[in-house]
């Protein structure tokens, strides 16, 4: 039987972020894709509060260690760009 366990959320939620669109999961880990995020970030665990790149996109890296998720890394391409509309796909 199936159960909830969490209840993941991105560290920078946005209104249309689209938190979610994709989603992989491996194990422990989970990595959710958010196409419509608008941080102009760059690379890994980058400003998240720079919302000059409207539907640049992001993916989240969320593990479970001892039952507890927790976000791990907030990934941005590295030459991010409002429309870019980055997603994970698996």
């Amino acid at each position: 039987m199936w159960s909830q366990q969490a209840y993941l959320k991105a560290s920078n939620t946005g209104v249309i972020d689209l938190f979610g669109a994709a989603v992989a999961v491996e194990g422990d880990t989970v990595v959710v894709g958010a196409y419509g995020e608008f941080s102009n970030a760059t690379g890994v665990n980058g400003n998240q509060t720079d919302n000059s790149a409207p539907n640049a996109g992001a993916a989240y890296v969320f593990t479970r260690t001892g039952g507890v998720w927790s976000q791990q890394a907030y990934l941005k391409a590295s030459n991010t760009e409002g429309n870019d509309f980055l997603v994970m796909w698996t």
